[in-house]
């Protein structure tokens, strides 16, 4: 293995060993940089200013407004009580029944609709955070709920805005409904092994007697304390520790969940739609 390639891979592992510790970004993302500089050989401050600095402002001004702005419209959400009347409105419909996979659904149709998943996060998450308290689900479902509902089904579905869908417009030429029938297909089936499994994983939790409040559980971010801490530690380490930062839990007590919804049932289905595919349809 190529050495630059192996200090690469130290360095994520460090990265995510920090961040798993909850080290602030602030602190985290230097150290990491000086750890791959100094590995590899560079002059340490002329790479800091020349490559490390630029790239980080570059970042800030692309992003710091559509988290602000999540933030924010999280925010009114709360305060407003418009959280707590929708997820009344919902609880309503569906009885307070399948609130993890009514969760999916609402992000799904955000960010299918073209609304970015980082202001989905802070969007939803009021909304969930009253869904559950209503239902006395568990907590810990959340993250997995949200984050199903944006890298899923949403972003591969025939017409999808999504980034995954349009990089495959440029590089390949297709259009944003290619393989439409199948892609159909492939989308129903995720959607429904998702939604059975945040169904069946509530009522577990909740035959465990794991609840809403949860003593297991850290202590998470109020919905009260979403705009105050938005600006602090939320936004700098990707999407998924975003989540868990607004959510306030651990990998540890949500990264089986979103595995499952996120990563193998995924890969189920492509073993749907590459057969379809390969019939002509």
């Amino acid at each position: 293995m190529n050495f630059s390639v192996l200090i690469l891979l130290i360095a994520i592992i460090l990265f995510g060993v920090l961040a798993f510790r909850q080290m602030s970004a602030l602190i985290l993302a230097p150290v990491v940089t000086i750890f791959v500089i100094v590995l590899s050989g560079m002059p340490i401050l002329d790479t800091l200013l020349q490559h490390f600095m630029p790239a980080t402002s570059d970042y800030i001004t692309k992003y710091f407004l559509i988290f602000f702005v999540g933030a924010l419209f999280g925010a009114v959400y709360q305060f407003t009580g418009a959280a707590e009347s929708i997820a009344r409105t919902m609880g309503r419909f569906c009885g307070n029944h399948f609130v993890a996979p009514m969760i999916m659904c609402i992000t799904g149709l955000l960010t299918f609709g073209g609304v970015s998943g980082f202001v989905v996060f802070f969007v939803v998450y009021p909304i969930a955070l009253q869904m559950f308290k209503r239902a006395n689900l568990t907590r810990r479902l959340i993250p997995a709920a949200i984050s199903a509902g944006c890298w899923t089904w949403s972003m591969t579905a025939p017409g999808s805005p999504s980034i995954q869908n349009t990089i495959a417009m440029k590089s390949l030429g297709t259009t944003a409904t290619a393989a439409f029938l199948p892609s159909l297909i492939a989308t129903v089936a995720e959607f429904l092994m998702i939604f059975v499994w945040l169904e069946c994983r509530a009522r577990k939790f909740t035959a465990q007697g794991k609840l809403f409040d949860d003593a297991s559980l850290k202590m998470q971010l109020s919905a009260e304390e979403l705009e105050e801490r938005s600006s602090d530690n939320l936004p700098h380490q990707g999407a998924q520790i975003t989540l868990l930062g607004i959510c306030k839990l651990t990998h540890k007590e949500v990264y089986f969940d979103i595995a499952v919804t996120q990563i193998l049932i995924p890969i189920l289905t492509l073993f749907i739609f590459i057969p379809l595919v390969s019939l002509g349809m």
